[in-house]
């Protein structure tokens, strides 16, 4: 053999070998002679025998049967037109087996121009395929799972500003079907309150120091509110250099609306045990105001007057504590000393708990501020003075404490877990039967209750769990068979708010000579307010129903103010308020009312509102703010 032969055959070999490797199968058709030759690897990605015939009509014997017609079109139109063509389709085996394959043909022509023969090639690309069907596969296992838990994710370059989203994440911001919106515009979606939320959290996340959870409100384009919980945690390259933010975002709408019914629900199931220890309590302070009111009125001293007020301020502070704990009201976070809310809690719930249970209350040594809504706070206090008392059937001793703590490096004992901070610590421990260790895992799940059908809902424990959490604490539990249980409920510590407008000491409030419509359907009440409001200056006109006063309004000048109670017949008193200044019958209006005006939802926010009872000073002071259009004094 030559030397050129046998480089010839050598660079056949390496061509061929080449091939195998790369799984590229090559092909030669003579245009004028009709002959085909195939490459080795080409029989083999066909599954015939090496050398044997090789013709397109063989080579279309083995394309899937719903290929053909498209894959003769295709070459037919290119052989006819010399032009070059890329093709995919499936080859079918002997045995059975299916493989994806990519073609790719192009004309040569001679030297006149003529065409002379098409070569090309045959790529088996079945891994290749497999591999992107199945990733595509877990694409939409992933898009169905985000879908069913309304959890969407997002991604965020920074360079070019470049933002991906899912199509869950687009569905719950109400952006679905459509194109991608860009960050701003994501972030005009944020409730205006909330968008410092998602700033100070990117600035945690990219600065380092952890995954911040965040829940806030978007408002999406046809006006809806969705309450979501976003996590978000820097985007790093190979080198770990931060290229920019990734995160997640749960719709939890449907969740706080159910937690705001569960603890209705809670509230309704505690009213039923309340009901006969607050009535005892209360036929107490009105004996005692009915007593020294005809003592006084007999005996024409009035020493019992005092009795009288300190029996109606208790009477008024046990009515407040049953409107706050019993008010529907979307949740309203303040700033309280959770001491002092734990001990009116007790004090309430003494004759709940019953004569055979022993609550010793251990109060903390400093002064313990939380924020939350404080009619949660008591809940959390009710559900666990409850569930000790239930378990502990022949009675027993609860001890309840409040003390301060600092975790340095954060709890995983508490569900959730807490990031580092310091903490009031609410602790409630039993004697009673206690929890085995499968009970304990499951005790903060809705609905689980080891008590008989009847016994309870099984919300108690994941009330107080769900109340934490919102307010970004956590609960741990120790329990054994026996042995009784130990429920700590960990609630950040935070700076007292700034007080409110008060109204000063006991100076007299400021009196004045403007017309004042005075509507109020209690005789007795509309009889006391009149003459408080005369003693102080003011021409007052008194009306015990809205029609009386639409009449009344109807005559000589405006009034200066309408004073009127929410719950009237014939029609609300916002009502009644609506159409007098629509007509311009009274420049300004001031509510009087005896339920929480929290569960008023048909006033605007920005409504004057004075809460009953009042006393003389409260009532006036009220009235000089309204007519003067300064803030309300805070209550009693």
């Amino acid at each position: 053999m030559s030397a050129t032969n046998q480089e010839q055959t050598e660079r056949e070999t390496l061509l061929s070998e080449a091939e195998r490797i790369a799984k590229v199968g090559s092909w030669i058709w003579n245009v004028r002679t009709a002959r085909v030759r195939w490459s080795d690897e080409l029989y083999r990605i066909l599954g015939y025998e090496l050398g044997s015939e090789a013709t397109t009509e063989r080579f279309f014997a083995r394309l899937h049967p719903d290929d053909v017609e498209r894959i003769r079109e295709q070459s037919s139109r290119a052989a006819a037109e010399g032009l070059t063509q890329n093709a995919s389709c499936r080859i079918v085996r002997p045995d059975g087996t299916v493989r994806h394959v990519e073609m790719t043909g192009a004309a040569l022509r001679d030297e006149s121009g003529e065409l002379d023969r098409i070569v090309g090639t045959v790529l088996d690309v079945t891994e290749s395929h497999q591999t992107r069907v199945a990733l595509e596969h877990t694409a939409e296992i992933l898009r169905d799972a985000q879908r069913i838990a309304h959890l969407g994710s997002w991604r965020w370059l920074f360079e070019g500003d470049v933002g991906e989203w899912s199509d869950e994440l687009l569905r719950i911001h109400g952006l679905w079907p459509g194109p991608s919106p860009s960050l701003e515009q994501f972030m005009a979606l944020v409730h205006p309150e909330d968008r410092a939320l998602i700033a100070s959290g990117m600035e945690v996340a990219r600065a380092g120091r952890g995954a911040p959870s965040i829940e806030l409100r978007i408002v999406r384009p046809d006006g809806a509110v969705r309450h979501v919980v976003t996590e978000m945690r820097p985007l790093t390259d190979d080198g770990g250099q931060q290229i920019g933010m990734h995160g997640t975002v749960l719709d939890v709408t449907e969740q706080r609306s159910l937690e705001r019914r569960l603890l209705q629900a809670q509230k309704l199931e505690a009213l039923g045990r309340l009901a006969g220890g607050i009535a005892h309590d209360f036929n107490n302070l009105l004996t005692i105001i009915l007593v020294s009111a005809d003592v006084a009125r007999a005996k024409k001293r009035f020493e019992p007057l005092d009795d009288i007020i300190g029996a109606a301020e208790r009477a008024k502070a046990l009515t407040q504590q049953l409107l706050t704990f019993s008010r529907q009201a979307v949740s309203r976070p303040r700033s309280f000393d959770a001491a002092e809310s734990t001990r009116q809690g007790l004090e309430l719930l003494r004759r709940l708990i019953g004569e055979d249970v022993t609550v010793h209350y251990e109060p903390p040594s400093q002064r313990l501020v939380v924020r939350l809504d404080e009619s949660r706070f008591q809940q959390i206090v009710i559900n666990l003075l409850v569930n000790a008392r239930d378990a502990m059937p022949r009675g027993g001793s609860v001890t309840v404490s409040l003390e301060a703590a600092h975790l340095p490096q954060g709890s995983l004992e508490t569900q959730p877990p807490l990031p580092p901070g310091s903490y009031a610590v609410l602790l409630v421990r039993d004697a009673g039967t206690g929890m085995d260790e499968v009970t304990l895992l499951r005790a903060l799940e809705p609905f689980f209750t080891t008590k008989e059908v009847g016994g309870g809902t099984g919300l108690g424990l994941s009330t107080v769990f769900g109340i934490a959490s919102q307010a970004g604490g956590g609960v741990s539990l120790e329990s054994a068979p026996e042995a009784g249980t130990t429920v700590r409920v960990f609630l950040p510590i935070v700076e007292a708010d700034a007080p409110e407008h008060a109204l000063p000491g006991a100076k007299p409030a400021r009196g004045g000579s403007e017309r004042i419509l005075l509507v109020e359907d209690d005789a007795a009440v509309a009889r006391v307010v009149e003459q408080t409001l005369a003693a102080a200056g003011f021409q007052v006109v008194t009306c015990v129903r809205p029609s009386a006063a639409l009449q009344a309004g109807s005559l000589g000048p405006a009034f200066d103010l309408l004073l009127t109670d929410l719950m009237l017949p014939e029609m609300t008193g916002a009502d009644l308020a609506a159409r007098l200044l629509a007509e311009g019958r009274t420049r300004r209006v001031l509510f009087a009312t005896g339920h929480a005006p929290e569960s008023l939802g048909t006033l605007p926010s920005d409504a004057a509102i004075v809460t009953k009872p009042f006393r003389p000073n409260r009532l006036l002071a009220s009235v000089r703010a309204v007519l003067d259009g300064t803030p309300l004094p805070a209550d009693d």
